[in-house]
């Protein structure tokens, strides 16, 4: 990975990405066929800024999500904000999920 550039990560996620993207769920109503975020999110990576940036897909109960999140650093004190773009035309759903445990509850159903 390239100083600067975005860097491949792999399970497990790491905790800012998930609770952000369980933000954003949480936010714009996202249900998720998969066990948990984590097996959610078939791809991800990650650029190191003032914070973090993630781009990743996202698997969801009515479509696939390529989004992009800021996590900013701690000491700016402000939000972690998050765009996606929706794309019905790829594979998605339960059948994809990463793990073979089933559904997860919708966000505040946990």
């Amino acid at each position: 990975c390239l100083p600067g550039g975005f860097c491949e990560i792999e399970q497990p996620y790491p905790p800012e990405l998930l609770a952000a993207v369980d933000s954003y769920a949480i936010n714009e109503a996202i249900s998720f066929p998969c066990n948990s975020i984590a097996d959610s999110i078939p791809y991800a990576q990650s650029q190191v800024v003032a914070g973090m940036n993630y781009e990743y897909t996202l698997n969801t109960q009515t479509a696939l999500l390529f989004c992009t999140t800021f996590v900013p650093l701690p000491v700016y004190n402000t939000e972690p904000t998050s765009q996606c773009m929706v794309d019905t035309t790829g594979d998605f759903g339960p059948e994809f999920c990463l793990s073979a445990a089933g559904p997860m509850p919708a966000p505040g159903d946990e």
